[in-house]
């Protein structure tokens, strides 16, 4: 009878510890958010992709609030890099696009791009400059709910408008528009992917 128990007793342990190991944990790959919650890298959730089986990311995460800051959108500010995008999942791409510019020696996207944040023992580096959409979000899903710590100010997008211009968002009150590049510094507010 004893031997009977004992077995019982360890399929009962066994079966616990195979629940306990396939419910996702924070900041693990299978995890999964809500908009607002905290992310693995302490920022706040404001994005879910529809599409993430085939885009290969499934959230949008905002820097810390105490990651805000200040920049001009880039140096380089006679030279239309003309692939910039606007939509959702562009941001990434156009943050290299910005850095990688002839004469480029700083921007709004090389802040974002040299973002390291530790959270948990692991370091995230995969930060960029949002595009106009991503940033709109942001507003829409962050701001718009007072959290974040947003100020109520115009925040660069790195998406362009010309040559001499490129796209930012009010978070005073959530319309967009442009500003010259190099002449003008507003406030920058890093997103990963994940």
């Amino acid at each position: 009878m004893k031997n009977g128990l004992m077995v019982i007793a360890i399929t009962v342990i066994a079966s616990w510890m195979m629940i306990l190991t396939d419910c996702p944990v924070s900041g693990s790959p299978n995890a999964e958010y809500n908009l607002r919650d905290t992310g693995p890298a302490g920022g706040l959730i404001f994005y879910e992709n529809p599409d993430y089986a085939t885009d290969g990311w499934r959230y949008l995460e905002a820097a810390p609030a105490a990651t805000d800051t200040t920049a001009a959108w880039s140096n380089v500010t006679t030279i239309e890099i003309g692939t910039t995008g606007a939509a959702v999942g562009t941001g990434q791409s156009n943050t290299t696009a910005i850095i990688s510019q002839p004469g480029h020696t700083g921007s709004a996207a090389q802040v974002c791009d040299d973002l390291s944040i530790v959270n948990d023992g692991t370091t995230y580096g995969d930060w960029f400059l949002p595009s106009k959409d991503e940033l709109a979000l942001m507003y829409s899903d962050l701001k718009s709910y007072d959290v974040g710590g947003f100020p109520d100010a115009h925040y660069w997008s790195s998406s362009e408008t010309n040559n001499i211009a490129a796209e930012f968002q009010n978070f005073l009150g959530g319309t967009q528009a442009s500003n010259p590049k190099g002449t003008v510094t507003l406030h920058v507010r890093a997103v990963r992917a994940f």
